[in-house]
């Protein structure tokens, strides 16, 4: 007997867990129905999404985070830095992958925003 009051504790624990995740879903489906209905102002335009704009995307995400390094206690500074870091190992993960397949521009550009980073970097990480 007592292994099926056991056995019907747990199927109940497993009901209500499934209902949980259920209604979590839920939830999370009308979040994103209510974003797809904001409706974007005519005025707004985005740029044509390019090499450039994802490297400077990423770039100010590496700025982003070097900036924050300086407010915030040691803990989440450690994080900071690796995410700094990682950000920019991506770009130049980009910039071995499109060797010869960058026009001019998009090369020198590449190499300043990667010297650039990499300075800062030093600078933020020896501040600590």
């Amino acid at each position: 007997m007592e292994r099926i009051v056991r056995g019907g504790a747990l199927m109940n624990e497993e009901k209500n867990n499934g209902t949980e995740q259920k209604e979590e879903l839920q939830k999370e489906e009308l979040q994103k129905e209510e974003l797809q209905k904001e409706e974007i102002p005519e005025d707004v335009t985005l740029p044509p999404a390019s090499f450039t704009s994802l490297v400077m995307l990423l770039s100010t995400n590496a700025l982003g985070y070097m900036a924050e390094i300086e407010k915030e206690e040691s803990g989440k500074k450690k994080i900071l830095k690796l995410l700094a870091r990682h950000t920019i190992d991506t770009i130049q993960v980009l910039d071995e992958k499109t060797k010869g397949n960058l026009d001019q521009d998009e090369k020198d550009m590449v190499d300043h925003v990667l010297a650039d980073l990499q300075l800062q970097y030093i600078k933020y990480a020896d501040a600590e």
